[in-house]
């Protein structure tokens, strides 16, 4: 603020008349501020509140218009007693070599910084806010992070499960395979035991069948035997 101060004051103080004609006068030496305008090439008017277009170089010539700090001129050339001839907006004139500068004034350069700073500051926003929707966005991918490493490890288990439940059933199936393959042996010998015991029974049929048709023969042989015998025996014991 106080800077501000100090420079409007002085810009107040160089625009006065007397400053112009001490500057046009040959015999007056070349202050410490001033600055020698280049031949040509765009040029600022300096942090003054107005300054005087002349028609030529020289107080003696009509004002044209008054410049403001920060207008833009092109410069045609400059001579030796500290003028330089500048064109602005289609209007050519005469200008005092130590109100222009090769730079913007500060003026105009604060303005710019501020323009910076308010950019800067509206992409600083949108960069916090798009920060801020990259977190949301990041816990909500943390939340379906956990989420599927909850439903991973769940799925995990009933893997494990399964592969369990599949092994004991693998193991149930070769045991039902053993157990079937068993029954078709012991189908098979009860089968082959089934066709013994029919031809055992068979056997023992005809055996029996052999034995009471023996018995009947030899009963009916004894039968007809035992008359003669006795009939025998009755006639020796007569003779």
């Amino acid at each position: 603020m106080r800077l501000g101060l100090i420079t409007i004051c002085f810009l107040i103080a160089t625009t006065l008349p007397i400053s112009d004609a001490m500057a046009a006068t040959p015999s007056s030496p070349p202050t410490a501020t001033s600055i020698t305008a280049p031949a040509s090439g765009p040029m600022y008017i300096t942090d003054q509140i107005k300054v005087t277009l002349r028609s030529g170089p020289g107080l003696q010539y009509q004002i044209i218009k008054m410049l403001t700090t920060g207008d833009r001129v092109t410069v045609v050339k400059t001579t030796a007693n500290g003028y330089t001839q500048v064109q602005l907006s289609g209007v050519e004139g005469w200008v005092l070599s130590r109100y222009l500068m090769a730079t913007p004034p500060a003026a105009m350069q604060l303005a710019g910084m501020k323009q910076q700073l308010a950019q800067a500051k509206q992409v600083l926003g949108t960069t916090r806010q798009g920060l801020s929707q990259n977190q949301a966005q990041l816990s909500q991918l943390q939340q379906s992070k956990q989420q599927l490493q909850a439903s991973y490890s769940a799925l995990d288990q009933k893997y494990r499960a399964l592969v369990i439940a599949s092994q004991h059933a693998i193991t149930l199936e070769k045991q039902n395979n053993l157990l079937i393959k068993e029954q078709k042996n012991n189908q098979e010998r009860i089968k082959t035991l089934d066709h013994a015991n029919a031809e055992l029974s068979q056997r023992t049929g005809v055996q029996w069948f052999l034995a009471g048709s023996g018995v009947l023969f030899g009963g009916l042989l004894i039968g007809l035997l035992l008359p003669k015998i006795a009939k025998r025996r009755r006639d020796n014991w007569f003779n």
